[in-house]
């Protein structure tokens, strides 16, 4: 499987990059075009992926002599008021793979114009944490890419094949074996929130007189947090357990909130942004009744991530109490 792309980028904006529109048909494929068909639109296995610059279509155009997945001109990227920017693509190598990773490297194609970047890596990110958001780029989808990328030697450009699954794998919000547990560990504190996160106390710790909540050491802990609290509720504040983590180089706001979509889409939660970039994920249309989480920089460079029981539970009980 190629894993090389020749970009030299200069100055490039896109407004809306690599857009997969959801519409699965099992039986739809990537057709072959003939040799320079030219088209806005490509269908990857049902699924319409386009790309835009500055608000204007990307054209992707059928080239059979690449070598590669994808190659865009460096001379096309010059000048910001060409009226159609082009990608050459060749069908055939884009066949040979399976239809998710046929969409991750048309996602790195578009990552290095995003991101007016010739970096492989930011490349390879971006693509990875598009897919997770969009929810074409699986673990599952993962363990194939690792496995065709294991023993590529990488180039001049390219680090080594098992370098860069290693920093997608950081992309994808799943940084080391550790990460294993991630996932599973924050669901856990999902499916605890009806029950006040009772199962998930470990020792009492000491109380405060600023705070009226009863709080616990978490003995279950979200990989490469430092802390994890369970407080119990009071008739100001619901139960939740939150961890804490050092904000630094490779964990920020956005890694985290990567991490927690990338475990919590498939179970109906979806995310918003505020003003101040932290972020509350909330299941759509019954968040009064469902566990809601947050993700947040508290400042001096501490970043939490909360679960927090259900309104409607909390506030059930606070009627009674």
């Amino acid at each position: 499987m190629p894993i090389k792309t020749h970009w030299s980028l200069v100055g490039i904006m896109l407004a809306r990059v690599m857009t997969v529109c959801i519409a699965i048909h099992a039986s739809a494929q990537l057709h072959l075009p003939p040799q320079g068909y030219r088209s806005t639109v490509l269908s990857v296995e049902g699924k319409s992926v386009t790309c835009s610059s500055a608000g204007k279509p990307v054209t992707w155009v059928a080239n059979y002599g690449l070598t590669d997945v994808g190659f865009t001109k460096a001379s096309q990227l010059v000048f910001a008021g060409l009226s159609s920017l082009e990608i050459q693509y060749n069908p055939k190598t884009l066949l040979s793979m399976p239809g998710d990773l046929q969409l991750f490297w048309l996602g790195h194609e578009c990552g290095h114009a995003y991101q007016q970047t010739t970096d492989e890596d930011a490349a390879d990110c971006w693509s990875a944490k598009t897919g997770v958001k969009q929810g074409w780029f699986t673990l599952a989808d993962f363990a194939q890419l690792s496995a065709d990328m294991q023993n590529n030697p990488g180039d001049s450009t390219h680090a080594p094949g098992s370098e860069r699954i290693v920093h997608i794998q950081k992309c994808m919000g799943q940084p080391d074996s550790n990460s294993n547990q991630f996932c599973p560990t924050l669901q856990n504190y999902i499916q605890q929130a009806s029950k006040e996160f009772i199962s998930l106390r470990g020792e009492r710790k000491k109380p405060k007189p600023e705070l009226t909540n009863d709080r616990w050491e978490a003995s279950d802990v979200l990989p490469g947090a430092h802390q994890c609290t369970v407080w119990g509720r009071d008739q100001l504040l619901s139960a939740k357990v939150g961890c804490l983590y050092t904000k630094d180089s490779t964990e920020t706001v956005d890694s985290l909130e990567t991490k927690v979509e990338f475990c919590v889409k498939d179970l109906g939660f979806s995310s918003k942004k505020d003003a101040k970039g932290n972020f509350s994920f909330a299941v759509q249309d019954d968040a009064d009744s469902k566990p809601t989480i947050d993700v947040r920089d508290t400042g001096d460079n501490i970043l939490s991530v909360a679960v927090n029981e259900a309104e409607a539970t909390w506030e059930a009980w606070s009627k009674n109490h």
